[in-house]
């Protein structure tokens, strides 16, 4: 049998369906972010437990970037110095900060600052 529909009857089954079809499309970016970030978190944890696969994940990346950009310049870090930054709570510090920032005059309000300050 053949079955004519009004114009705006197929718009809007139309505009029905592609809204279903954009609520999956969500709902399956959503699942795959999950399922990423369960994973980011079990990797955080081995990483964690494991300083040498923090290295070793490190020198990875490092070679991918070679790989995937050959003209990139990279400049590896020691792996060391790059974990100072989680340990400066626990150890004590060999430089001296002041504590107040200086005290600068301040210059008279009718002249004009200099492009070279």
């Amino acid at each position: 049998k053949d079955i004519r529909l009004p114009a705006e009857l197929q718009q809007s089954l139309a505009v029905k369906a592609e809204a279903q079809r954009q609520a999956k499309v969500k709902v399956i970016a959503a699942e795959g972010e999950r399922a990423a970030s369960e994973s980011l978190k079990r990797a955080a944890e081995i990483l964690s437990t494991t300083p040498a696969a923090i290295q070793l994940r490190y020198l990875q990346a490092l070679q991918a970037l070679s790989v995937d950009k050959p003209p990139a310049f990279v400049l590896p870090l020691p792996f060391d110095l790059m974990n100072l930054s989680s340990g400066a709570s626990d150890k004590p510090t060999n430089f001296n900060m002041p504590a107040d920032p200086p005290v600068h005059p301040e210059a008279p309000k009718d002249q004009k600052d200099s492009p070279m300050l």
